[in-house]
């Protein structure tokens, strides 16, 4: 039962409240915070371009997950680096530079070789051709994906001479030097990406796949 208060005389002829003893009760929690609601995850898509990526697919469609993991031709030993180019001629380093077309500076994620229209184009290493077409800088181009994570690219290309899906060994046929896309003359721009980050071809070429990542291999 809940005592009523009672005044309580001092006898100076003040009278006080009655306070009742404060129980022990807990303070009152603090409000939940909000809880939100994740929206809809967006679809992949490839940092390159902007198209989107089917699942368990990285840039220019280097397989991961599942599907590197089903597929060996990719998920396989490491290989040593070869030239794309029988005879080696480098006209454009790796790394800022003024545009030939444009007139601009611009990041060159690649190198470019000489090489007379028609000359033979190579693979660097053994893999699967991920991607084969047309875009308007590169013009005709190949992508193939490697072991260890890499995918190579092959650019203003004359002629494709393999498709997606095909498995390459080390110096096989890709497709021929050309002119097509942004470009002033004939030659090949070639790029090589590792875990979708550009790098120097320089520094891989003759060089084992697995090679430990040390700064040498920093974009």
């Amino acid at each position: 039962m809940k005592r009523a208060a009672l005044p309580l005389s001092l006898g100076l002829g003040l009278t006080l409240p009655f306070l009742p003893l404060s129980t022990s009760a807990k303070p009152a929690p603090p409000p939940s915070p909000a809880i939100f609601t994740a929206s809809p995850a967006e679809p992949a898509v490839d940092p390159d371009d902007g198209s989107p990526l089917p699942p368990d697919t990285a840039a220019w469609g280097r397989p991961i997950g599942s599907r590197l993991a089903a597929d060996s031709a990719v998920n396989a030993a490491p290989f040593t680096f070869r030239w794309p180019l029988d005879s080696v001629d480098i006209s454009s380093n790796f790394g800022m530079r003024l545009h030939p077309v444009e007139g601009i500076k611009k990041m060159h994620k690649g190198v470019d070789l000489r090489g007379p229209e028609g000359t033979r184009v190579l693979s660097t290493g053994p893999g699967r051709v991920t991607r084969a077409g047309f875009r308007n800088k590169l013009g005709r181009y190949v992508a193939v994906a490697h072991p260890n994570g890499f995918i190579s690219i092959y650019g203003h290309l004359s002629e494709i001479l393999v498709h997606p899906g095909m498995r390459v060994r080390a110096g096989s046929i890709l497709g021929l030097v050309g002119a097509t896309g942004k470009v002033t003359g004939p030659h090949l721009h070639f790029t090589l990406y590792r875990e979708d980050v550009t790098f120097d071809p320089l520094l891989m070429v003759g060089r084992k796949s697995d090679a430990p990542n040390d700064s040498t291999l920093l974009p």
